[in-house]
């Protein structure tokens, strides 16, 4: 009876962990869903809201995601956004949890100079945020950032001087972050095991 009791009570914490270990896995998001040549002001992939601007033009105030176009090319659905400093592009999960970002692709897009760079922030969970300068070129590059507790994702393409420069944007390796009540739980029902082992250890001695 407390053998089938322990390995119940077991083979449930371990499903439990299975389901936390699934929760902050990797995801990439490709875009791949997403209409193509289809201006947005926002777009939802993969459980994320995209959402910006570019400063102006034909599709002023818009997203559009490409799987061709001028410089950056990977054989795969991307989105741009752009304009100039006045584009900013705005990363959060649909749900409003918390993610980690372990790595994203950049490059340049259309009537873009040769070199550019793009301010990423960062806005943490916990409060406070972190900010970096990333080098992009006319190919997609990944950079490996490996942040972690975000609530948002901020993108904004640095003047490079032709005041119409596109930013394209793809594979961003993501995951959720489980909520804190989910380790509570699964803290207590190994404490629930623990004891029961040791038990059944005092009475076998």
């Amino acid at each position: 009876m407390k053998h089938t009791a322990i390995a119940t009570l077991t083979a449930a914490l371990l499903a439990a962990f299975s389901g936390a270990t699934l929760a902050a896995s990797a995801d990439v998001v490709t875009f791949e869903d997403l209409p193509l040549y289809t201006p947005a002001a926002s777009f939802s992939s993969n459980g994320f809201t995209f959402s910006g601007s570019w400063y102006g033009g034909v599709y002023a105030n818009q997203l559009v995601a490409h799987l061709d176009g001028e410089k950056v090319y990977n054989g795969s659905q991307y989105l741009i956004w752009g304009w100039g400093s006045g584009g900013v592009l705005d990363i959060r999960r649909n749900d409003q949890t918390s993610f980690d970002l372990r790595s994203l692709d950049l490059g340049n897009s259309y009537l873009t100079n040769s070199d550019g760079a793009i301010q990423l922030t960062a806005d943490f969970a916990a409060g406070g945020n972190y900010s970096t300068t990333l080098a992009i070129g006319d190919a997609f590059q990944t950079f490996q950032l490996g942040l972690r507790g975000l609530s948002a994702l901020h993108l904004q393409r640095l003047e490079d001087g032709t005041w119409d420069s596109y930013t394209a944007i793809d594979n961003l390796n993501v995951a959720a972050v489980p909520e804190p009540e989910t380790y509570a739980m699964l803290l207590a029902g190994l404490g629930v095991v623990v004891t029961a082992a040791r038990r059944r250890s005092t009475l076998a001695a």
